[in-house]
């Protein structure tokens, strides 16, 4: 995938903060999400009832960032990634390994 696309994957934390920080509407997230994603109006739904869900709502920076802070952490090195899905490692860890 391009570091475009990559980037791309964010426009849904972005959506997020609109409306839990900004007091944006579902329809403003909605539609923000369709212009920047290129997403359907349906896709663009769901990432939005997604978002709001009380049960779901913080797994949205999870896959944005934690996958950033993940893929910093392991930057291609097997015996990083066996270590990051093996043993316990810190937030901490992950976050001096970034550039975010």
């Amino acid at each position: 995938m391009t570091k475009t696309l990559e980037r791309l994957r964010r426009v849904g934390l972005a959506a997020a903060l609109m409306i839990h920080a900004d007091g944006a509407s579902s329809a403003e997230a909605q539609a923000y999400i369709e212009r920047w994603s290129l997403a359907t109006p349906e896709q663009a739904q769901h990432s939005v009832r997604f978002a709001t869900d009380p049960t779901w709502r913080a797994y949205v920076i999870t896959y944005s960032a934690g996958r950033d802070l993940s893929r910093a952490f392991v930057d291609g090195d097997p015996s990083r990634f066996r270590r990051l899905l093996t043993e316990p490692v810190r937030v901490s860890d992950l976050v001096a390994s970034s550039t975010l």
